[in-house]
């Protein structure tokens, strides 16, 4: 819901010259190590933090038998869901990954799109390659100086922290802007490997998933509450991380075959047509010729 919403506002300043929006993006992302100064003992309740492992073994056990989603029924998890719509993006804007830091990513984003870049990768080698360097080297520094302040001086991002102001800010900084950084350079390393040949091996079987995106996403929400979900198998606050992230291995790795499959038939997935049919009022071409 946020994300739909972001996307509204973001058609209203796509018209916007590249330098404005990237001042509004950094400035979106300082709004939270301001807004973090501000408030440093800011609420962590809902189980965002606890101080001991019982502490979090009492918490689960709590949740399995009072939580929404561990024990409500379907109409009830509706309600639940929709009493947070309309989601509010100035929710919590002293939060690192609050409504008006997702909206910076965003503008990021859409200027990547708006130079081109990808467009032409072969003639943007250069560029790419050094958005690597130093999106890895400024990214993994600010990550190491920031494990540094949370070692030395109580720093922390997502929970209560003895840290004095001017560590806070400048922990919160490192972190939002080395975060930012070092999906830049992850980002650049994914695309120069997928230029050779044994990275387009490896990655290619990932195309099919970035072309059936909506379908994987909407396959995987069906999956995932049916598994988790009282009114399915109720597997909520009952599998460890270990399980849970086996889970969505296997289920992510059948859903790499399962789009390879049907994009050898179709030019779309099922989501993905009908999108295009209803943007385009009227049905699309589905299956591939022969």
């Amino acid at each position: 819901m946020l994300y739909a919403e972001l996307g509204l506002v973001l058609l209203m300043v796509r018209r916007l010259p590249t330098r404005w929006l990237l001042v509004l993006a950094v400035s979106l992302m300082l709004v939270f190590p301001l807004g973090h100064l501000a408030t440093p003992d800011r609420d962590s309740s809902e189980g965002v933090y606890v101080e001991s492992v019982s502490d979090a073994l009492e918490e689960l056990e709590w949740d399995r038998d009072t939580d929404v989603y561990a024990t409500g029924s379907f109409t009830e998890v509706l309600a639940d869901n929709a009493s947070t719509i309309p989601a509010n993006p100035f929710e919590d804007f002293n939060w690192a990954d609050s409504g008006l830091a997702a909206f910076a990513m965003f503008l990021l984003g859409f200027t990547i799109g708006r130079s081109r870049i990808m467009e032409n990768i072969p003639g943007n080698i250069r560029v790419i390659s050094r958005v690597r360097t130093w999106g890895l080297g400024l990214g993994l520094a600010a990550m190491a100086a920031e494990q540094v302040l949370t070692a030395r001086a109580g720093y922390a991002v997502y929970r209560p922290t003895s840290a004095t102001p001017d560590v806070l800010l400048a922990g919160d900084l490192l972190f939002v802007f080395g975060t930012v950084a070092l999906a830049f350079g992850y980002a650049a390393m994914v695309i120069l490997a997928a230029q050779t040949q044994k990275g387009r091996i490896v990655l290619s079987p990932l195309a099919g998933v970035g072309r059936m995106a909506l379908t994987v996403y909407l396959t995987q929400t069906l999956i995932f509450t049916t598994l988790f979900y009282g009114y399915g198998f109720g597997a909520a606050f009952r599998m460890g991380p270990a399980a849970v992230t086996a889970c969505a291995v296997v289920i992510f790795t059948l859903q790499v075959v399962a789009c390879q499959w049907w994009l050898r038939r179709f030019r779309f997935g099922p989501a993905e047509w009908l999108w295009r049919s209803f943007t385009y009022l009227k049905w699309q071409p589905l299956r591939l010729d022969k």
